[in-house]
């Protein structure tokens, strides 16, 4: 079928390889940004940006299926796994302990949802503390860590923007008030 293609996706943990199968219309995330598919053939897989952003506008990407494997893309996960995770992750309690910036960026780079869950929320206790002062590339990583996560959850659930914001925002709160 031409809308089809298998993509291999290596797990770097090990040399085990999981088959995905891609096709039109699945949603997938790359670097931590949502993507709808809008061709898969012939090899090559075309993807747009799932949200509509002024900055994004007209932007269409393309990568051979075959280089999907070294380029961190995965299909977005699914609601009830999201929910595990923000169990799992944010509302369980937490000490705030210094953090490496650089690290965070690889972390970031790698595109797991639960390791970008738990920077998110680092950071923002580390932000709740007001007797410590943010540096400027930790805000930054914050920024970028919770861009990621809301536009997961808006993409996982099918809401706003906006709303998957307050869903970050309620569930950080529920974390540190039951800390």
């Amino acid at each position: 079928m031409a809308d089809k293609i298998d993509a291999l996706v290596k797990e770097k943990k090990g040399f085990m390889a999981d088959k995905i199968k891609l096709k039109r219309g699945d949603r997938i995330i790359k670097h931590g940004k949502a993507y709808r598919i809008v061709k898969a053939a012939k090899g090559l897989i075309v993807y747009k940006p799932y949200f509509k952003k002024k900055k994004d506008n007209g932007l269409v990407c393309s990568i051979p299926a075959k280089n999907i494997e070294g380029n961190y893309i995965r299909k977005s996960i699914s609601n009830y796994r999201l929910n595990k995770l923000i169990k799992k992750i944010l509302y369980k309690k937490a000490k705030i302990k210094q953090v490496n910036v650089t690290k965070m960026k690889a972390v970031l780079g790698k595109n797991k949802i639960g390791k970008t869950l738990a920077i998110v929320k680092k950071l923002w206790l580390e932000q709740k503390d007001k007797s410590k002062k943010m540096t400027k590339s930790k805000k930054n990583v914050y920024k970028q860590a919770r861009q990621r996560v809301i536009e997961e959850i808006a993409l996982a659930r099918d809401v706003s923007l906006q709303k998957a914001r307050l869903v970050l925002n309620r569930a950080l709160r529920k974390g540190f008030e039951n800390g």
